[in-house]
């Protein structure tokens, strides 16, 4: 996904205040659920996933599963 893109410093794959945050993502919801919320502390939006168990509510990037991410960069964040 990202192998053709110039990649320096950082490289967001989520980003909640995107307007699209979960573009590149597939989402798995059973007994749970996936919102946007604003966060109280942070004062910002925040992704909130929820489920009763968690393989049972999660997201996975890339969504084709037959693809791949294609970071070159040294270090992962999270």
């Amino acid at each position: 996904m990202f192998k053709n893109t110039f990649q320096s410093g950082f490289l967001s794959i989520l980003y909640s205040i995107g307007s699209k945050p979960l573009q590149i993502w597939d989402k798995k919801v059973r007994n749970g659920h996936i919102k946007r919320i604003t966060d109280n502390d942070i004062q910002s939006l925040v992704l909130e996933i929820v489920g009763t168990n968690v393989s049972t509510t999660y997201i996975t990037c890339p969504a084709d599963p037959k693809k791949t991410l294609g970071i070159k960069l040294p270090f992962l964040v999270m």
